[in-house]
């Protein structure tokens, strides 16, 4: 299969093996070891993660200062800096827990591996990899935990219920960290639009089905709008094949929502909620943290910081909480909070780049992802707690841009050269 065609040349150099389990368990630790119930040091490990690539900004400091080269990236990461700062002065955070608060689902962090990636020079195709492999993982234990429920082996249980049928979904709602699977959904899909191979068309859409199995609401309605995007642009020079595939896709998005149980029941529950719009939870939350939480001019420029545990800021975060207001579900309006209209400016136009690059047919499928995050973001915190791997699939972006750009070159460079013969007289 294309998936391991190049696995033999990844692992030829040692300095890609290195760079690939370097990159694998740095995210895999992050994440506490998908929360493994048989290894409960995880949480530990963790937390000296978090520590270990807050140092990773100070070996990263001289790359991140150079805004001309990094622009975006390196603002955003100056804005992290800053925003640690002024939950210390501002807020009487301790460091040690600032720098915890930094690594959670809300912070950004873990921005620092775009400078770490750029340091090492690791080659676009051992990240790619890296992903595809997290991708796989986080399938095999979310597909192990189904077949062991009730039993509880990864994830958290966020309900006390782990292991009972959420009546209002159809289906099982597991919670395990590192789920960027998703990202197969893309790939997949790239793979039969770019290469018409059969298989990528029905692998994608076993991955459209897992998708659908996690019943969440964002995750499907983000992946099959990003797919059909990516159909979109990708059909839009040809009339008859993008007027099939909007057929096709009617067709089986309600064939999806009327005949499985899952869709059909979250369907009913997002009516509910629309009915009483006002009342919506996350409603009350957005106008809570706009209106309602601390701001200053500086706060509302570069933030509040992220709250760190024993701070007054945390203490009003979880007067929120207590309210059942949570950073998690607001998206951009949590990154105002903790870090400002400026990072939230400077995010948007780091997707503005993203959609202007010009990159290789195998990996325009990274830029869709970056897409689906962004999308997720409004009303998650899938931006913020992905950060590692949205910055993983910008630098492959990054360096697929330039390589597409150098051979461009020369092929119209060779195209000048065979015109030039061509002209030449007898």
């Amino acid at each position: 299969m294309l998936l391991c065609a190049n696995f033999f040349e990844l692992f030829s150099k040692r300095r890609n093996i290195i760079f690939f389990f370097i990159l694998l368990f740095w995210f895999i630790f992050k994440i506490g070891v998908y929360r493994y119930v048989g290894f409960p040091q995880a949480v530990k490990l963790s937390i000296i993660v978090k520590f270990l690539s807050a140092g990773m900004f100070l070996f990263c400091i001289k790359d991140i200062l150079r805004i001309k080269k990094y622009k975006y990236t390196s603002l955003i990461a100056i804005n992290v800096i800053l925003s640690f700062l002024i939950s210390i002065f501002l807020w009487d955070a301790s460091p040690y827990y600032s720098v915890q608060a930094q690594g959670t689902s809300v912070g950004l962090l873990y921005i620092i591996v775009y400078f770490a990636l750029r340091k090492w020079k690791v080659e676009k195709m051992t990240v790619q990899y890296v992903l595809i492999t997290l991708s796989i993982i986080y399938l095999l234990c979310w597909g192990y935990s189904l077949y062991k429920m009730p039993e509880m082996v990864f994830g958290i249980d966020r309900d006390n219920n782990y292991g009972e049928i959420v009546e209002e979904r159809g289906f099982y709602r597991l919670f395990i960290p590192g789920n960027i699977s998703p990202i197969l959904s893309f790939y997949f899909l790239g793979i039969f639009l770019n290469k018409k191979k059969k298989w990528g068309l029905f692998l994608f859409l076993v991955m459209l089905l897992i998708v659908i199995l996690h019943v969440g609401r964002q995750i499907i309605i983000w992946t099959v709008i990003i797919s059909s995007i990516m159909i979109f642009v990708h059909y839009r020079k040809s009339i008859v094949y993008f007027l099939f595939s909007i057929i096709l896709g009617y067709i089986s998005l309600q064939f999806i929502a009327e005949e499985v149980p899952a869709v059909s029941a979250m369907i009913e529950l997002t009516d509910e909620q629309g009915k009483y719009f006002e009342k919506d939870i996350r409603v009350k939350a957005s106008k809570y943290f706009i209106f309602d939480y601390p701001h200053n001019f500086v706060t509302t420029m570069l933030g509040n910081g992220v709250p760190a545990v024993g701070s007054e800021l945390y203490r009003i975060e979880q007067h929120a909480v207590r309210k059942g207001y949570y950073q998690t579900d607001v998206g951009f309006i949590a990154m105002y909070c903790n870090y400002g209209i400026i990072t939230i400016i400077l995010f948007v136009l780091l997707l503005i780049k993203v959609i202007r690059l010009k990159v290789e047919p195998n990996y325009e499928y990274l830029k869709y992802y970056i897409y689906f995050l962004y999308g997720t973001y409004l009303m998650s915190q899938a931006l913020t707690s992905s950060i590692f791997t949205l910055m993983m699939a910008y630098y492959v972006l990054e360096k697929s841009a330039k390589d597409y750009k150098k051979y461009k070159n020369i092929a119209d460079s060779s195209i000048n050269v065979s015109n030039d013969i061509i002209a030449l007289p007898n």
